[in-house]
């Protein structure tokens, strides 16, 4: 049901003609699918996306660009490309919800401020259905000295954790 205040926008059968475009999501807003297929180049910002399948073959940008927040799929999800992840010093990030599989085969992780991250905080960036969660990420633009990503298949978890020793001086 459209609330009448412009957060709902349904998209019918477009023959493809969204391929080379980008959804910038408002806050808590609404993606219907209305029941097709979508490929889309790119999607930002937070809300929900339903109700048919889509596939995001550039950058999916939960929250959008320099802005922290969290995008549910609750359709038939293809990621192909990059998930640009924000990040917080004090533990909070970007946030990607998928209600079913997710595959990140060929996908690339992109940090967009490395220097956020902080080394005593675990960031859980996406969570699937547990047990359907398949494939590493392609690439990634973290020291892979220092930082690592955590696929955890029991509970559909990916998390960003810090790589080291931890000497205990006595």
């Amino acid at each position: 049901t459209d609330p009448g205040d412009g957060s709902l926008l349904s998209l019918t059968d477009t023959d493809g003609g969204l391929t080379t475009s980008s959804i910038a999501m408002a806050g808590s807003s609404v993606l219907d699918l209305d029941g097709t297929v979508q490929t889309v180049a790119g999607l930002s910002g937070s809300g929900l996306v339903t109700n048919g399948a889509l596939t995001v073959t550039g950058t999916l940008a939960p929250g959008g660009v320099n802005a922290i927040g969290a995008v549910t799929l609750a359709a038939e999800t293809s990621l192909a490309g990059t998930l640009l992840i924000d990040v917080d010093a004090d533990g909070s990030c970007d946030f990607l919800d998928v209600r079913g599989s997710l595959t990140l085969a060929g996908v690339s992780l992109r940090i967009q401020d490395l220097s956020r991250l902080s080394a005593d905080t675990p960031y859980v960036i996406a969570r699937c259905r547990p047990g359907h969660l398949s494939g590493a990420f392609a690439s990634t633009n973290m020291d892979s000295t220092r930082w690592g990503v955590s696929y955890d298949i029991l509970t559909g978890e990916i998390r960003l954790i810090r790589i080291g020793l931890i000497f205990m001086v006595r």
